[in-house]
């Protein structure tokens, strides 16, 4: 595979604009000379563009993108209007708040959460109008609200503390993440004055929720806890209801990816179009297009999670790489999609849920689709069904697993020893019981009672997955608690995958992985008995 920029233009586009996302988290630069410095990047590059300096403007354009990820860092964590919600806080009085309801209420077994769109705050006797979203906990549930509601109450305004230990989850950045910038307590709903329904978003509210809350009302039609919030989690990322003991099983044998949605739910999506189409007999080409609408609609009835944008926006590069008979480069998709979601949220870089999502296709990308890799050449020692059913998804499983080991290791401080055995056995159990619980909604648009038949069957697979994630999560040594990794040993561990097993073929890229492998080995022989 060709490694230049022209080959895959997204990747490095994406390795420099996340270098600038990064930096941006570790230096304070002025705003305004970041802005002049892209300015005078994007200027550059032009100017070497129409010189013909080919090498100088890709540098120029490189410079511009890390200048880029940088700025936008700080645009999102440093600058706000002067009317932010950011302003009014840790106020030592109550204060009055209007705002939209601008999502799908969670209602909780004790509680609710309602994300509020601010309009206007008023403190004191004077009416300041405000921008900015809070977080309103009730400390009930209800279900009296819902997406639109444009609602006023009254309450005090402040942030989560930092957390004590630099280890420990940092609850304000996480809502930050989701430009959320306050959090609002209230003892019941009966605070709550809904003023009017305000349909901002006509797409929510009229398709997507109405959709979500269709296939939720089947599954609870058929089935109860825990195996509804199971199938709920499972195809539609929804981990609410489920119970914490469950929880904890699929973290401590490391599947607990299969509650997210991921690119086989996606890919499932697009099946169904494609096969509808064809009953239909529209022809190919217009299906492609056609379906980019339902894997759209489909990201946002599971909340627009990184893995599932990053999922959609493949798919639907694919498609119009289908549509226009191009070449489709998987790496570069990949980075593409990447690129796109951090342009709009920069800070989802540091999200968990990103990381590992993008580590583990990467590394099935690299791993088991490149031809130059290890598990690739040993999958090609195998034919027929043998090659299909058991070995290409025991390396899939092995490329996952070694991409994300170490981020586990670094943000949850354990590695699970079952993991690659654990995901062999649940992840065609948890596939079926999602293809079974898409089939019981459609059912049930022709039949209760056929809904009720695969739900029954539903109901066998969830079982299925509940008893083997409870026989791995008890085996004995089922999680080693381990430090976190250095960003070195981050460094180097992921040089080894992509030098030595990723470019395996090439064996001057194989020796220089090997080297990468001793000098990692060093250092872990001085962190254990040394340092």
């Amino acid at each position: 595979m060709n490694q230049t920029p022209k080959r895959r233009p997204a990747l490095f586009a994406c390795i420099a604009y996340i270098s600038g996302i990064v930096l941006g988290n570790h230096f304070n630069l002025s705003v305004i000379l970041l802005a002049v410095f892209s300015m005078l990047g994007l200027a550059l590059s032009f100017v070497f563009l129409i010189l013909r300096r080919y090498p100088l403007s890709t540098l120029s354009v490189i410079f511009t993108l890390t200048i880029a990820g940088f700025l936008n860092h700080d645009l999102k964590t440093e600058v706000f209007p002067p009317n932010h919600i950011k302003s009014f806080l840790n106020s030592k009085s109550p204060v009055t708040i209007s705002g939209n309801v601008v999502k799908d209420p969670d209602i909780r077994k004790d509680k609710t959460f309602l994300t509020i769109q601010t309009k206007s705050l008023i403190k004191g006797e004077k009416i300041h109008l405000t921008s900015g979203k809070i977080l309103l906990k009730i400390r009930k549930p209800t279900n009296l609200f819902n997406y639109g509601d444009f609602i006023r109450f009254r309450g005090f305004l402040y942030q989560p503390s930092p957390p004590k230990n630099p280890k420990d989850f940092d609850y304000r950045k996480y809502l930050a993440r989701k430009d959320i910038f306050a959090l609002t307590n209230l003892r019941t709903p009966e605070y709550i004055k809904i003023l009017y329904r305000e349909d901002e978003n006509l797409f929510l509210s009229k398709i997507v929720l109405p959709t979500k809350h269709f296939i939720l009302k089947v599954f609870n039609s058929h089935l109860k806890d825990p195996h509804r919030a199971l199938l709920a989690g499972f195809v539609l990322g929804e981990k609410r209801g489920i119970p914490q003991d469950i929880y904890r099983m699929f973290t401590d044998t490391g599947t607990l990816h299969l509650l997210a949605i991921s690119g086989s739910n996606v890919g499932l999506v697009v099946l169904f179009c494609f096969y509808f189409f064809l009953v239909l007999r529209i022809p190919r080409k217009p299906s492609f297009i056609l379906t980019i609408p339902a894997v759209v609609i489909f990201s946002y009835i599971t909340n627009n999670e990184p893995s599932v944008v990053r999922a959609s926006v493949m798919a639907i590069c694919f498609l119009f790489a289908f549509y226009l008979e191009k070449e489709r480069e998987a790496v570069n998709i990949l980075a593409f999609s990447a690129l796109l979601i951090l342009l709009f949220s920069p800070l989802s870089l540091f999200d968990v849920g990103f990381q590992l999502s993008y580590a583990a296709t990467a590394g099935i990308l690299l791993l088991i689709v490149n031809p130059k890799s290890l598990l690739f050449q040993l999958a090609e020692r195998f034919k027929g069904d043998l090659k299909n059913w058991i070995i290409l998804p025991s390396l899939v499983s092995l490329a996952a697993t070694l991409s994300t080991y170490p981020i586990i290791a670094y943000y949850f401080n354990r590695i699970s020893i079952y993991t690659f055995l654990a995901n062999l056995i649940m992840v065609p159990l948890v596939s079926l019981a999602v293809i079974t619980g898409s089939v019981t909604v459609l059912a049930s648009l022709l039949s209760f009672s056929l809904s009720g038949i695969l739900s029954a069957f539903n109901w066998l697979c969830l079982s299925s997955t509940l008893w083997t994630v409870n026989f791995f999560s008890n085996l004995p040594c089922s999680t080693v608690m381990v430090n976190s990794p250095t960003y070195f040993f981050l460094i180097l561990f992921y040089l080894f995958v992509f030098l030595s097993l990723a470019g395996w073929k090439n064996i001057t890229t194989r020796r220089a992985g090997f080297l990468v492998l001793s000098v990692l080995l060093f250092y872990l022989f001085l962190e254990l008995f040394f340092i």
